[in-house]
Protein backbone atom coordinates (compact mmCIF):
# COMPACT_ATOMS: atom_id res chain seq x y z
CA UNK A 1 0.00 0.00 0.00
CA UNK A 2 1.41 3.56 -0.88
CA UNK A 3 2.51 5.64 2.58
CA UNK A 4 -0.42 8.32 1.36
CA UNK A 5 -3.09 5.81 2.00
CA UNK A 6 -1.78 4.48 5.26
CA UNK A 7 -1.48 8.21 6.39
CA UNK A 8 -5.13 9.07 5.62
CA UNK A 9 -6.61 5.77 7.03
CA UNK A 10 -4.25 6.22 10.39
CA UNK A 11 -5.71 9.55 10.29
CA UNK A 12 -9.20 8.91 9.95
CA UNK A 13 -8.47 6.03 12.92
CA UNK A 14 -6.95 8.30 14.78
CA UNK A 15 -9.54 10.77 14.97
CA UNK A 16 -12.01 7.96 16.95
CA UNK A 17 -9.83 8.76 19.72
CA UNK A 18 -9.16 12.78 19.98
CA UNK A 19 -8.91 12.42 23.46
CA UNK A 20 -6.64 9.42 24.17
CA UNK A 21 -3.68 9.60 22.20
CA UNK A 22 -2.03 6.94 23.29
CA UNK A 23 -5.26 4.70 21.81
CA UNK A 24 -5.18 7.17 18.87
CA UNK A 25 -1.97 6.28 17.93
CA UNK A 26 -1.98 2.55 18.44
CA UNK A 27 -4.91 2.44 16.62
CA UNK A 28 -3.47 3.93 13.50
CA UNK A 29 -0.40 1.78 13.88
CA UNK A 30 -2.62 -1.55 13.82
CA UNK A 31 -4.57 0.44 10.79
CA UNK A 32 -1.23 -0.23 9.28
CA UNK A 33 -1.60 -4.02 9.33
CA UNK A 34 -5.14 -4.08 8.59
CA UNK A 35 -4.88 -2.15 5.53
CA UNK A 36 -1.72 -4.46 3.94
CA UNK A 37 -3.80 -7.86 4.48
CA UNK A 38 -6.24 -5.88 1.82
CA UNK A 39 -4.96 -6.36 -2.15
CA UNK A 40 -3.13 -3.29 -3.24
CA UNK A 41 -0.88 -1.61 -5.44
CA UNK A 42 2.84 -0.79 -4.16
CA UNK A 43 5.45 0.82 -6.13
CA UNK A 44 8.98 -0.63 -7.04
CA UNK A 45 11.35 0.18 -4.43
CA UNK A 46 14.59 0.14 -6.69
CA UNK A 47 17.27 -0.12 -3.82
CA UNK A 48 15.32 -2.94 -2.04
CA UNK A 49 16.65 -6.33 -2.75
CA UNK A 50 13.99 -9.36 -2.30
CA UNK A 51 14.46 -12.70 -1.21
CA UNK A 52 12.30 -14.92 -3.10
CA UNK A 53 13.30 -17.65 -0.28
CA UNK A 54 12.51 -15.48 2.52
CA UNK A 55 11.05 -12.29 2.83
CA UNK A 56 12.54 -11.90 6.46
CA UNK A 57 15.84 -11.71 4.33
CA UNK A 58 14.93 -8.66 2.04
CA UNK A 59 17.62 -6.04 1.87
CA UNK A 60 18.00 -2.45 1.39
CA UNK A 61 20.73 -0.94 -0.69
CA UNK A 62 22.24 2.23 0.46
CA UNK A 63 23.41 3.25 -3.05
CA UNK A 64 21.90 5.93 -5.65
CA UNK A 65 18.65 4.08 -5.96
CA UNK A 66 18.18 4.35 -2.57
CA UNK A 67 18.61 8.60 -2.80
CA UNK A 68 15.94 8.00 -6.09
CA UNK A 69 13.40 5.89 -3.29
CA UNK A 70 13.91 8.67 -0.97
CA UNK A 71 12.47 11.11 -3.43
CA UNK A 72 9.48 9.22 -4.33
CA UNK A 73 9.01 8.35 -0.56
CA UNK A 74 9.28 11.50 0.40
CA UNK A 75 6.56 12.97 -2.30
CA UNK A 76 4.11 9.77 -1.07
CA UNK A 77 4.53 10.91 2.60
CA UNK A 78 4.29 14.54 2.04
CA UNK A 79 1.08 14.05 -0.14
CA UNK A 80 -0.09 11.75 2.83
CA UNK A 81 0.64 14.30 5.31
CA UNK A 82 -1.35 16.67 2.89
CA UNK A 83 -4.65 14.73 2.59
CA UNK A 84 -4.41 13.61 5.96
CA UNK A 85 -4.46 17.67 7.04
CA UNK A 86 -7.74 17.29 4.58
CA UNK A 87 -9.51 14.63 6.14
CA UNK A 88 -8.37 15.50 9.39
CA UNK A 89 -10.32 18.88 9.13
CA UNK A 90 -13.48 17.46 8.03
CA UNK A 91 -13.70 15.53 10.94
CA UNK A 92 -14.30 16.52 14.76
CA UNK A 93 -10.80 15.85 16.18
CA UNK A 94 -7.79 18.30 17.03
CA UNK A 95 -6.05 18.54 13.18
CA UNK A 96 -2.76 18.70 14.11
CA UNK A 97 -2.40 16.21 16.85
CA UNK A 98 -5.02 13.87 15.03
CA UNK A 99 -2.17 14.00 11.81
CA UNK A 100 0.27 13.78 13.93
CA UNK A 101 -0.94 10.24 15.80
CA UNK A 102 -2.72 9.24 12.92
CA UNK A 103 -0.15 9.49 10.38
CA UNK A 104 2.79 9.35 12.30
CA UNK A 105 0.99 5.33 13.47
CA UNK A 106 -0.14 4.33 9.93
CA UNK A 107 3.37 5.34 8.24
CA UNK A 108 5.43 3.43 11.31
CA UNK A 109 5.34 0.34 10.48
CA UNK A 110 6.93 0.86 6.82
CA UNK A 111 9.49 2.67 8.61
CA UNK A 112 10.44 0.25 11.28
CA UNK A 113 11.05 -2.13 8.16
CA UNK A 114 13.76 0.05 7.27
CA UNK A 115 15.24 -0.05 10.51
CA UNK A 116 14.73 -3.63 10.69
CA UNK A 117 16.64 -3.97 7.48
CA UNK A 118 19.79 -2.09 9.02
CA UNK A 119 19.33 -3.96 12.98
CA UNK A 120 17.75 -7.21 12.67
CA UNK A 121 17.25 -7.53 16.22
CA UNK A 122 14.15 -7.91 18.52
CA UNK A 123 12.06 -6.44 18.95
CA UNK A 124 12.14 -5.37 15.79
CA UNK A 125 12.62 -8.95 13.65
CA UNK A 126 9.56 -9.84 15.42
CA UNK A 127 7.40 -6.96 14.17
CA UNK A 128 8.63 -7.30 10.62
CA UNK A 129 7.64 -11.50 11.09
CA UNK A 130 4.10 -10.36 11.44
CA UNK A 131 4.36 -7.60 9.04
CA UNK A 132 5.29 -9.95 6.68
CA UNK A 133 2.76 -12.67 7.68
CA UNK A 134 0.09 -9.81 7.43
CA UNK A 135 0.68 -8.60 3.62
CA UNK A 136 -1.22 -9.86 1.24
CA UNK A 137 0.51 -11.87 -1.80
CA UNK A 138 -2.09 -10.38 -3.90
CA UNK A 139 -0.30 -7.26 -5.54
CA UNK A 140 -2.32 -5.18 -8.38
CA UNK A 141 1.12 -4.23 -10.19
CA UNK A 142 -0.98 -6.01 -13.54
CA UNK A 143 -3.52 -3.41 -13.22
CA UNK A 144 -2.44 -0.20 -11.94
CA UNK A 145 -5.49 1.99 -12.64
CA UNK A 146 -7.51 -0.10 -10.31
CA UNK A 147 -4.94 -0.27 -7.90
CA UNK A 148 -4.53 3.03 -7.47
CA UNK A 149 -8.60 3.83 -7.58
CA UNK A 150 -9.10 0.82 -4.92
CA UNK A 151 -6.78 2.78 -2.73
CA UNK A 152 -8.41 6.31 -2.92
CA UNK A 153 -11.61 4.96 -2.74
CA UNK A 154 -10.19 2.23 0.45
CA UNK A 155 -9.60 5.76 2.24
CA UNK A 156 -11.91 7.98 1.21
CA UNK A 157 -14.15 5.22 2.72
CA UNK A 158 -12.44 4.85 6.22
CA UNK A 159 -12.22 8.66 6.40
CA UNK A 160 -16.24 8.64 5.78
CA UNK A 161 -16.74 6.00 8.66
CA UNK A 162 -14.51 7.42 10.99
CA UNK A 163 -16.96 10.56 10.16
CA UNK A 164 -20.48 8.46 10.63
CA UNK A 165 -18.57 6.63 13.88
CA UNK A 166 -18.12 10.52 15.59
CA UNK A 167 -22.07 11.25 15.35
Amino acid sequence: MILSTHAVIGTAAAALFPTHPLLAFGVAFASHFIADAIPHLEYHLYSLYRNPKDEMKNEIMMDARFVKDLSHIGVDVSAGLLLSLLAASSLNAPVIPTVLLGAGGGLLPDFLQFVYWHFRHEPLRSLQRFHVWVHTEIHLRETPFFGIVSQIVLALGVACLARLLQG
